[in-house]
């Protein structure tokens, strides 16, 4: 008759031993503990030196990414203002070309108004020629409306002061109506476009 304490003896010993899951998860737990109190003060706080040295990487991060962005904003502005003073500076150049060419152009022309302006000042009214003369008239005003169209102005006032700038003297003479040093008279009408001079007024001048 087999012996039955012998086979219980042997189904235990083949039997898979298992894991005893308390101790684990206690184990577990103490681990954690340990990992705990490694980063807490006795009183349960976070310990100090580390939060202090991330935060002062931090700032230190931050330090530098606010003077590199200060360095990029500067030399953006930098260059915006470069760029607007040679946008500037080529207007003003472009524009004094064009003052320049359009002065060139114009002054063989200003003789030819000039002589139109004294043709019409005596200009018959009546006869046979005083249609003709209305004729040349209507010329003279679409030629004075161009010249003053294209920015063309004339110096040629009486009294004021003597500007060697504005003026060429003809003749210095002695004047009871007009003040030393100030026009009597325009010989030959100026001209200018703006600040630039076309041509000095030939005038004459109080002494």
């Amino acid at each position: 008759m087999p012996n039955r304490k012998a086979e219980n003896h042997t189904e235990k010993q083949n039997e898979p031993i298992e894991p005893d899951i308390e101790q684990t998860q206690a184990g577990e737990t103490e681990t954690a503990a340990v990992d705990e109190q490694q980063l807490l003060t006795p009183e349960g706080e976070i310990k100090g030196d580390s939060v202090e040295i991330r935060i002062k990487e931090l700032e230190e991060k931050l330090l530098s990414a606010q003077q590199q962005s200060d360095e990029n904003l500067n030399g953006w502005q930098r260059s915006l203002a470069e760029f607007s003073n040679y946008k500037k500076r080529t207007e003003r150049e472009s524009d004094e070309t064009r003052t320049r060419l359009k002065g060139e152009i114009l002054l063989p022309l200003l003789d030819a108004y000039d002589d139109l302006k004294l043709a019409i000042s005596d200009r018959p009214l009546e006869g046979e020629t005083a249609q003709w003369a209305a004729g040349i008239e209507m010329i003279f005003l679409k030629f004075q409306n161009a010249l003053n169209n294209m920015g063309v102005e004339a110096i040629e006032e009486n009294g004021v002061p003597f500007d060697p700038n504005l003026h060429e003297a003809i003749t210095y003479e002695k004047s009871e109506d007009v003040d030393e040093g100030h026009v009597i008279d325009v010989f030959q009408s100026g001209y200018r476009i703006g600040e630039r001079i076309l041509r000095p007024a030939r005038v004459r001048v109080a002494s």
